[in-house]
This record gives C-alpha cells, structure tokens and sequence, in this order.
C-alpha cells in the first residue's frame, strides 16, 4: 500500500512506524509493552507462561522487528518493480491496477522479500532468548 501511494500521508505514517519498528530492539520494547499494557492499562498480565494472553506481548516484542523490516523491504521492492517495463506495457494492454498490482508487481516483488525470510529466523531464535529472560519465560 505504501509503495502503491508514494509520498502520500500512508506512505510516510507506515513508513514511521516500519523504522520505528527496525529502530526499538527487543530488549527495549519489552520493558515498553510490560510497563504500558500490564502496569499502567492493566490489560495484559506481567510474565510467565500459560494462557494465550501472556503470550501476547512476547510475541508482539519478537514480531515487530522482523515486519517492519519486511514491509521496508516490500515498499522498495514494489518501487522498484511498478517502474519497470512489463508493468507499462501490462497498464497499456488495459490489464486492471489491482490484477497489474497483485499478479505483476507483487509477485515479482516478493522474491527479495522470501530471501531474507530465511536469515530472520536466525535472528527470530536469538532474540527469543532475551524475550525470554524479559518476560520470565521458562525455556
């Protein structure tokens, strides 16, 4: 969506949030998320394991990181494939935006995307040992 409306207000709030997102490591947002939703709000309980609420903010603590480098990753791609020459010859032909989008330029924007899949899990399983030392987690 970013990459479609560029330099529009979506592009730059989701594009905030994605550097945000690369910037705060887990060590941070975990203190962040306990001291907000479980201290302060009271909605989610403080640490341990058992329940699929405590498990909410371990999860959100490990996931943030990896999407928004996805979605930085996406946008670029998709930027850099909407400019190439067989997604103007497919809007030429009267192939519709959403099919020039999803089964031109998205497909082929991916493929940069699943590369870096693979190296994310390395790092998804070394930073749950510190989500897991923050939230308490026996593991």
């Amino acid at each position: 969506v970013s990459a479609l409306k560029q330099n529009s207000f979506i592009d730059y709030f989701c594009m905030f949030f994605a550097l945000l997102g690369v910037s705060v490591p887990a060590m941070t947002l975990g203190p962040l998320l306990i001291w907000v939703f479980a201290l302060k709000l009271h909605i989610l309980p403080v640490a341990r394991w058992g329940t699929w609420q405590q498990a909410i903010m371990p999860a959100f603590t490990l996931g943030i990181g990896g999407a928004a480098i996805l979605a930085r990753l996406t946008r670029a791609s998709m930027l850099q494939v909407i400019r190439e020459d067989y997604i103007r010859t497919a809007r030429s032909k009267g192939v519709s935006e959403k099919n020039v989008t999803v089964h031109h330029a998205l497909k082929n924007a991916l493929i940069p995307v699943v590369t870096v899949i693979g190296p994310m899990f390395a790092a998804l399983v070394t930073g749950s040992l510190i989500v897991e030392q923050i939230f308490a987690i026996p593991g």
